[in-house]
């Protein structure tokens, strides 16, 4: 019986099964650092693209707002051009609309908004900075009642179908800033 226990001691120390579980138990801790930097990597990736997310929403809620400001102002000094005689004033709305173009270039880059909402916006600013322009030039060339006409007729209703889409997508900025 004591012969047969050293041989199954000879067997098992010819194993090396201590030297077997020591390799795997180090093999698993190996794995288990490896796992745990990648998923912390992984994580730290995750937190960066959605602080760049939360500032792309930010930055495009500020510019739908910014917008809308920006097309009242320039709103209001088409109207002021045509009712007093300052010449001055045609710079400012210039630089106005300018500035307006600007957000509306920072509005696209942050992709927030689907296209489809963007290329209405765009289209309605454009619609009616041309008016504006024209009314500019009529009013540059002394016919103030053509201009008036035009605010009315033409500059009103394109404003007012700019101003609601620009609600429109501040309540969607507004939702996505939200979530």
């Amino acid at each position: 019986m004591l012969s047969q226990k050293s041989t199954m001691k000879d067997k098992l120390e010819n194993m090396h099964l201590q030297e077997r579980i020591n390799y795997g138990y180090g093999k698993v801790i190996s794995m288990m650092l490896i796992s745990g930097l990648f998923s912390i990597v992984v994580i730290g990736v995750l937190f960066a693209n959605m602080l760049h997310y939360i500032d792309d929403v930010n930055a495009a809620d500020q510019a739908v707002k910014i917008c809308r400001i920006n097309v009242n102002t320039s709103a209001r000094n088409i109207r002021e051009m045509a009712l007093n005689n300052d010449t001055s004033a045609y710079d400012s709305y210039e630089q106005n609309v300018k500035k307006l173009l600007t957000q509306l270039e920072i509005l696209k880059k942050t992709k927030v908004l689907p296209d489809e909402e963007y290329n209405e916006y765009a289209s309605a600013l454009s619609d009616w900075g041309n008016i504006g322009y024209s009314i500019i030039e009529e009013i540059k060339n002394g016919e103030k009642e053509k201009a008036i006409d035009e605010i009315f007729n033409s500059c009103t209703p394109a404003l007012n179908k700019l101003v609601e889409i620009a609600i429109r997508l501040d309540e969607i900025t507004d939702e996505v800033s939200e979530q």
